[in-house]
């Protein structure tokens, strides 16, 4: 973008359903990701003691849940940033998505 253009609010395909489409997909990656991993029949859940290495999976478990929440987080920044840049347009593009991330939820 060039010195002095404005970039166009986009509110048509994802951005009609839920405001942050982007974050909703890696949500869902980071969710089917921890399922598959620790579903029976995955190469951990199946060869590995799951005793031994439980801090270790923990830990995991948590670094997902840690970005997961980062990301809600930084969600809340950019709605700001969108108003910021956006005003009167970006309100009223709001109160029509009203979710931010999950449809029906948040």
């Amino acid at each position: 973008m060039k010195a002095g253009e404005h970039a166009n609010l986009v509110t048509h395909g994802p951005y009609s359903v839920v405001r942050h489409p982007a974050y909703t997909g890696q949500w869902l990656v980071l969710t089917g990701i921890t399922c598959y991993h620790l579903s029976p029949g995955s190469w951990l859940h199946e060869n590995v003691n799951l005793i031994v290495y439980s801090p270790l999976i923990l830990f995991w478990i948590g670094s997902l849940l840690r970005h997961m929440v980062f990301l809600t987080i930084r969600i809340e920044d950019e709605d700001e940033l969108l108003r910021k840049e956006f005003g009167e347009k970006w309100e009223k593009w709001r109160k029509v998505v009203r979710y931010k991330l999950v449809p029906g939820v948040y």
